[in-house]
């Protein structure tokens, strides 16, 4: 079973279409992991192929290709975190004051453990958030501070979360 989930808990995203977008990539990647946004897909009107970050100032989204209910009783999907190479997937553009959570996973921690108060970023490259503590975030596109972390236990299932709250979404 694949780790990295993404849980919309409190997202402009979930209301707001405009911040949703379809993307395709060349290699699987899992939820919770970030994407950019390239050019269109060959022939298509809202198909944009997803590239990966390579810089802080990148505009990110984040991959949300299945659906979860936050109930832990629900288990439809859950061995189905990753999105296939070449086939369309969802992408959300998270907005400032967004709470959602992302597996632990999806994010590289400055030592061994995430702190809840610190932040995480736009990564320089790569696909996953980058930990930071302080002030840093002055040309990162994306800012969110860790308010959380929790396990998600679907079924005896142990997935260890991060609830983050946007701070700054460009």
């Amino acid at each position: 079973m694949s780790t990295n989930v993404f849980i919309a808990e409190r997202m402009a995203s979930t209301t707001d279409g405009a911040l949703l977008r379809s993307f395709q990539k060349d290699a699987a990647i899992e939820n919770g992991l970030l994407v950019v946004k390239g050019a269109l897909e060959s022939g298509e009107r809202d198909l944009y192929v997803a590239g990966d970050v390579a810089a802080t100032t990148d505009e990110i989204y984040f991959v949300n290709g299945v659906e979860l209910i936050t109930d832990s009783t629900i288990t439809k999907g859950l061995d189905d975190f990753t999105n296939e190479a070449d086939k369309p997937f969802r992408g959300r553009k998270s907005e400032k004051h967004d709470v959602f959570s992302v597996s632990v996973a999806a994010c590289t921690p400055i030592s061994t453990l995430l702190v809840v108060g610190n932040t995480v970023e736009t990564p320089a490259t790569g696909n996953k958030l980058f930990e930071v503590n302080g002030g840093a975030g002055a040309t990162a596109s994306f800012v969110a501070t860790i308010v959380a972390l929790w396990t998600f236990e679907p079924l005896g299932r142990a997935i260890d979360m991060v609830r983050l709250e946007t701070t700054k979404s460009l």
